[in-house]
């Protein structure tokens, strides 16, 4: 039997493009016959500007790809047709087009001016100079490492040293790689078991952000650190790095026994007319982090997660808190004081009463609530953020408010604080949008310890807003949707706390959530109430129980004489 040769029209095409937008380029490929993946080439009016390698091989054994499109290519792009991705010369077909068509702010002159000046497109997706050849980059990013150097010095005690694409291009050509695009520096921290190297970097990032400088946790794991220099965005990246045991780790890819060939420290070296700090033994750190090819160059090169570092990486990851702890120092650093204080300050000023001669402001911010609760009573201030503190610390001057910086979900002293303030007296607790704005976790180590340390008599004042759940990000901390119902039942377990008021101000509007602290007479009434109720329901039940016992023993008797009276009145003659 002779095989017909296959139609040209079922040949499988080399793959296509899923998405093509604004923002990126997303699609597959398939493996060549050899099983490797083919390069996908970028070309933007005709002109090949990158080569994109596979990220990773998808379930169903295709290759992913993505290229990022930055606001400074997306310039040069009127509409889908100047673009195209090929592989081995063969255009792939584009699945969805949401690309937007509109006049370009440059066109196809300047973009072949700035390539022919040596320009190349980032793996970002944005077009620069060669950090080798781009000499006003060089005088910001030096400035920005020195400043920061001196920073980390005197705030933590640590020093900063080149590493990753900034150490290669140091040891292996004198100068920057071609194909590089950022400043990578670490710091070789103190600490040794990952959930410390997390908590750390929340804690110097938070530190540099109540500072006012601007940095960001990226990845959960390493931070950009932001500044400007001549009016120009200028950036370095910082990698925390650690030992444990003869395991030498780099956020956030790299780990491997090596620890041993680090004990030597770090050096200062000349560096385009500066000094840096490098590791002694930089040969094997750059090994460790790029395989023992490292001495070859890669343009195409794409960091990956190495495996006998995932489990530590992941472990050393900041937690959505962490991250949103961060941009909540960001907010304060950059705010301005408010006056007057919120509607449900006053609405709350208005219903405390005599007896309640201090109040704690949970979640306090810059101060404003509390200054209004401070007119008649003594007010503390506590919110985790520093920048929150010392700026309500400078804005409430002489309203008899103080303010501290406590960790809402440290249990132990947020406890100790709120009995050292009260002295056993009853204490208002006045929290506005605060459980929305930590994990579950920490509201529910709040209420614990509201529970607690409450005496009878005490008030409980939450105003809640109901906004959408949204995780935290670079710009936003993090919000929930918390349900006032849930939150009342948990404080009221035992019968501790009574309602006194749950009320939604608006339609869709905040929840006002007031409840009392019961005295213990209450409690054990109420309790015993209860217990009685129970009692009654359990009798109830008991005696249903027997009474259906009862009814049924009973039919089954009437069925069993009916049945004999039926057989004696069929034996008579």
């Amino acid at each position: 039997m002779t095989m017909s040769a296959e139609p040209d029209d079922l040949v499988v095409e080399p793959g296509r493009v899923d998405l093509l937008s604004d923002s990126q380029v997303v699609g597959r490929v398939h493996r060549r016959a050899d099983g490797s993946f083919p390069m996908v080439v970028f070309r933007l009016h005709g002109r090949a500007l990158r080569e994109i390698k596979v990220q990773r091989e998808t379930s169903e054994g295709l290759g992913y790809f993505r290229l990022p499109i930055s606001a400074n290519l997306h310039r040069f792009i009127p509409g889908p047709e100047v673009i195209a991705l090929e592989v081995d010369g063969v255009a792939l077909p584009v699945h969805e087009c949401t690309l937007t068509r509109r006049a370009p702010s440059a066109g196809q002159e300047e973009l072949d001016a700035l390539l022919d000046q040596g320009h190349f497109l980032t793996k970002f997706g944005g077009l620069r100079l060669p950090l080798e050849l781009d000499v006003e980059w060089q005088e910001r990013t030096f400035h920005h490492y020195e400043r920061s150097r001196a920073m980390m010095r005197d705030l933590f005690g640590y020093d900063l040293h080149v590493a990753y694409g900034t150490l290669l291009g140091l040891v292996r050509e004198g100068g920057f790689i071609d194909s590089d695009d950022d400043f990578d520096t670490t710091y070789h921290s103190r600490l040794h078991e990952p959930h410390e190297i997390r908590d750390e970097l929340v804690e110097i990032t938070s530190t540099l952000a109540g500072m006012g400088e601007d940095v960001q946790i990226v990845q959960g794991n390493f931070l950009h650190w932001y500044i400007r220099v001549d009016g120009v965005l200028t950036k370095i990246d910082i990698f925390p790095a650690w030992t444990k045991g003869e395991d030498y780790f780099q956020a956030h890819t790299t780990g491997g026994p090596v620890a041993h060939a680090l004990e030597a420290g770090y050096h200062e070296v000349p560096f385009k007319g500066r000094t840096v700090s490098v590791p002694v033994n930089a040969e094997v750190a750059l090994e460790l982090a790029y395989g023992a090819g490292w001495r070859v160059p890669d343009p195409l090169y794409q960091s990956t997660m190495q495996p006998a570092a995932a489990a530590t990486m992941y472990a050393a990851r900041a937690v959505p808190e962490q991250t949103s702890r961060v941009q909540w120092e960001r907010h304060w650093a950059g705010a301005a004081p408010r006056d007057g204080g919120s509607e449900f300050a006053r609405y709350v000023e208005s219903r405390l009463g005599r007896g309640l001669r201090r109040v704690v402001d949970l979640g306090c911010g810059d101060g404003t609530d509390a200054a209004v609760l401070a007119a008649k009573r003594e007010v503390l201030g506590l919110d985790a953020s520093r920048a929150a503190v010392a700026l309500a610390s400078r804005a409430r001057q002489g309203t008899g408010a103080e303010f501290e910086r406590l960790d809402l979900g440290a249990a132990h002293e947020l406890a100790a604080r709120l009995r050292r303030f009260a002295e056993g007296r009853p204490l208002a607790v006045y929290a506005r949008e605060l459980l929305e704005s930590v994990t579950a976790g920490t509201q529910d180590v709040v209420l614990d310890v509201l529970r607690d340390v409450l005496v009878p008599g005490s008030r409980v004042c939450f105003e809640l807003s109901l906004a959408e759940s949204r995780a935290p990000s670079a710009n936003a901390p993090l919000v929930r949707k918390v349900d006032a119902r849930e939150v009342a039942q948990r404080l009221g377990r035992g019968r501790l706390f009574a309602v006194v008021e749950m009320v939604e101000k608006d339609a869709g509007g905040p929840v006002r959530l007031i409840l009392r602290r019961r005295t213990a007479a209450e409690v054990a009434t109420l309790r015993g109430l209860a217990r009685g109720r129970r009692t009654v329901r359990r009798l109830g039940a008991r005696v249903q129980k027997r009474a259906r016992r009862f009814f049924r023993r009973a039919r089954r008797r009437l069925r069993t004489t009916a049945s004999q009276g039926g057989s004696r009145r069929s034996d008579s003659p």
